[in-house]
């Protein structure tokens, strides 16, 4: 999973990618992105990509920012 997800970091699409070795879950953060489909997100998974199942995709449109008081 480590050459996994070192692999998806090179993916022009992807700004934020963490794999979670215990759960076997994905987080994945897109960048401009207009729509996204479950095909194109399971082919980001290369020969792993038959193993994903329950995938949830939630689109963010929103930009947030965090600042310090």
């Amino acid at each position: 999973m480590l050459a996994l997800e070192a692999e998806m970091r090179q993916n022009p699409s992807i700004k934020v990618v963490r794999l979670d070795y215990h759960t076997q879950r994905a987080f994945i953060l897109t960048k401009e992105i207009d729509q996204l489909t479950e095909e194109q997100f399971t082919s980001w998974f290369n020969a792993s990509s038959d193993k994903v199942t329950g995938s949830r995709i939630i689109p963010l449109y929103e930009s947030f920012t965090f600042q310090h008081s």
